[in-house]
């Protein structure tokens, strides 16, 4: 901020000629993987294509972790950047709760998250406990059944 002579600030105001767009992108080889991003970290395919992006579109999208340019489609467009960040929380919402979105999920390791012994042997327990309650009278008179006998046979 800049003072002027009689020593109050004046604030400068940025101006924008036009508004940054933003993408909403899912990279190729990982359809689960959704990022938000700027114009100068999305590239058409053919760099001298100066059309403007379009959404369904395949760019090259860049990727912060190793600096690279990977493939990636155009979800969706806009210039509000928190718009697109509910956008993506939304879409990978849906795919948790869904068939398909848990089995890319479970197909990516490097996305799936780690579990420890303590959660793991928690889950076992809550597994089985749920195939038990879920058995059929058949079933369960089978099981008291061969309790019975094998404590005969004690």
């Amino acid at each position: 901020m800049a003072s002027d002579s009689s020593g109050k600030r004046s604030s400068r105001k940025r101006t924008f000629e036009e508004e940054e767009d933003w993408f909403l992108v899912q990279y190729e080889d990982q359809p689960d993987t959704f990022r938000v991003l700027n114009q100068r970290e999305v590239q058409h395919l053919d760099p001298e294509d100066e059309e403007k992006k379009q959404e369904g579109e395949t760019v090259m999208a860049f990727w912060s972790a190793d600096k690279e340019y990977y493939e990636a489609l155009i979800i969706k467009i806009s210039d509000d950047k928190n718009e697109l960040l509910k956008e993506r929380r939304v879409i990978k919402t849906s795919l948790r709760k869904s068939a398909v979105g848990k089995a890319l999920l479970a197909s990516d390791n490097n996305t799936r998250p780690k579990v420890s012994k303590k959660q793991s042997s928690v889950s076992k327990k809550t597994k089985k406990a749920k195939l038990t309650t879920e058995l059929t009278d058949e079933e369960k008179a089978k099981k008291e059944e061969t309790k019975r006998q094998r404590r005969l046979k004690k």
